[in-house]
């Protein structure tokens, strides 16, 4: 009976995928989904909420299960790397995807499980905030990092001119950016 639930959500989540790459957000509704899933309308309500706990499903079991694999064995870097190379991989969905704002915004979501898994990080890997940044509380750290990471995916996947930009150099210059200070970026005259 699991894999036949586990089965349902999949077809759920692949519908909905679908649709958004060629529906507005706002546009997609219940029955489309279910009838992409040839399942019944209250079946949906079975497996989410609302169409918006699809992007959390989604962004948990395809990419943050793993990140948090990743940091449990103390590859936080190759963790935050793969952040970039999901939403490479994953370009034209999170597009869209990025298009839906408002209250439950996509960003909002997708901010609140970066700090989910970076308060993970700091607390079991019991962090101490260096002296330099001994003003800001872990929670702000986190915070400030998690906004970064998604500001950067946000801009690289729906700016007009970052589409050719890989996922190993966008995350190289998020590297750069938290590393260094705005006169790091220009030559002087």
């Amino acid at each position: 009976m699991a894999a036949a639930t586990d089965d349902t959500q999949k077809n759920l989540i692949e519908s909905f995928k679908d649709l958004m790459l060629i529906h507005p957000f706002k546009k997609i509704t219940i029955k489309m989904i279910t009838d992409g899933a040839s399942v019944i309308r209250p079946t949906f309500y079975n497996h989410f909420r609302d169409k918006h706990e699809m992007f959390e499903v989604i962004l948990e079991e395809e990419l943050f299960n793993s990140l948090y694999d990743l940091v449990n064995i103390d590859m936080i870097k190759e963790a935050t790397k793969m952040i970039f190379t999901y939403f490479d991989k994953n370009r034209l969905f999170y597009e869209k995807a990025f298009q839906v704002t408002g209250q439950n915004s996509f960003r909002s979501i997708l901010t609140n499980k970066i700090n989910g898994l970076f308060t993970y990080i700091v607390q079991s890997k019991n962090f101490k905030t260096s002296k330099q940044a001994a003003v800001l509380t872990s929670e702000q750290l986190v915070e400030f990092f998690a906004m970064n990471i998604t500001l950067i995916i946000e801009m690289w996947l729906t700016g007009d001119t970052q589409h050719n930009v890989d996922a190993d150099e966008i995350f190289k210059a998020f590297i750069f950016l938290m590393m260094h200070n705005i006169e790091d970026f220009f030559e002087e005259e």
